[in-house]
């Protein structure tokens, strides 16, 4: 590694302003990229969330309802967490997020359908479950079923959304694709301290708003059908006319 010069030594004030300041310069930067697609997966989020509270108050309120539906809050709210540290220059972070984001709704369709036996499974021992493990469950044959004939799941195509999550397994880590988010490719080079806009890496930076952008359509899609397989108020499962089976393409999420 290069050695540093003395005026390119870190002080107290840039390492203050890197925790404690805006990103303003970096947002602006993003924008400027790619503020339609933005500004597409903001009004989607908004208006994933706002459908996702209008129907809490058809749903039985239980311990398994409350379950499913904390499971949905937080597959939205890592989206948007995802979409905010992206434009705020922090890609490794939105990458960790969209795990969550994957991890939330895969449970959130299992706690959903009775006959995966998956939310007695985690109420027995919510400290132990391996939600991790929420991913490939809904690929074993016997919950594939119960949420294809529940929620119109397609096994095949949640099956290349696994190979999509390995990206974000590699961010979730020291590997050798982060280390490359520590490095600036602009002609002057040099390492990332804190936020950062790397004009060399716009085309990634693209792609990786559009994938929130279309995880976001997804969740907006399949929350409703989530939502409607659970008991309503009154014992019955909520009306699910009209609603298709969840986009589950790998380039959705």
């Amino acid at each position: 590694m290069q050695q540093s010069q003395p005026e390119d030594r870190i002080n107290l004030e840039a390492v203050r302003q890197i925790i404690l300041g805006n990103d303003d310069t970096v947002v602006a930067s993003f924008q400027t990229l790619c503020g339609p697609e933005i500004d597409r997966a903001l009004d989607v989020l908004a208006a994933a969330y706002r459908d996702f509270q209008d129907r809490q108050d058809d749903v039985a309120l239980t311990e398994q309802t409350a379950t499913v539906q904390l499971f949905i809050h937080v597959a939205l709210n890592s989206t948007m967490t995802s979409l905010h540290h992206l434009v705020h220059g922090h890609p490794m972070a939105a990458g960790h997020m969209m795990r969550h984001t994957m991890e939330a709704i895969a449970m959130a369709m299992l706690c959903a359908v009775p006959e995966t036996g998956v939310y007695d499974r985690y109420d027995s021992d919510r400290s132990r479950f391996d939600v991790g493990s929420a991913l490939h469950l809904v690929t074993q044959r016997k919950n594939a079923k119960a949420l294809a004939e529940s929620l119109g799941f397609d096994v095949e195509a949640w099956r290349e959304v696994l190979k999509m999550i390995e990206l974000f397994d590699d961010l979730s880590h020291a590997s050798a694709l982060s280390l490359g988010f520590h490095i600036k490719f602009t002609e002057e080079g040099g390492l990332v301290l804190g936020s950062e806009f790397d004009p060399a890496k716009s085309k990634e930076y693209e792609s990786d708003v559009t994938r929130r952008r279309s995880a976001a359509e997804s969740l907006q899609h399949v929350i409703p059908i989530i939502m409607g397989a659970l008991p309503r108020r009154g014992g019955s499962p909520a009306a699910q006319q009209g609603l298709e089976g969840p986009d589950t393409s790998a380039h959705a999420l």
